[in-house]
């Protein structure tokens, strides 16, 4: 897992991002220096090892090309304590507006 150190130190400072993307794949996680959106990336992470209660309270996004992985990450971003949570499983060979893969939203 990359980029969550600095949403670990925000917490610890009394403050939150406004929201997180848990990337299933690599990406830019540079955000703090930069000021955008907070990014993790959990690329070959093993779902089930995740240390996610930096999440609670937080709204997250979840993204992966992989249906299944996308499915855990839900499911344990919100036992760790995420109020809002929206995932969805991105088809990579499908433009963007014409997706089938599940996706699904939840909020505490």
């Amino acid at each position: 897992m990359q980029g969550h150190q600095n949403i670990i130190y925000l917490r610890t400072q009394g403050k939150k991002p406004h929201i997180v993307f848990l990337n299933d794949y690599p990406c830019d996680v540079n955000w703090f220096e930069t000021g955008d959106h907070a990014t993790v990336s959990l690329t070959n992470d093993p779902v089930k090892t995740l240390d996610l209660r930096f999440l609670k309270g937080l709204t997250v996004s979840i993204s992966s090309h992989d249906e299944n992985r996308a499915k855990e990450l839900f499911q344990r971003c919100i036992y760790h304590g995420a109020t809002t949570v929206a995932a969805c499983h991105n088809q990579t060979d499908k433009h963007p507006l014409k997706q089938t893969g599940w996706a699904e939203v939840f909020r505490a």
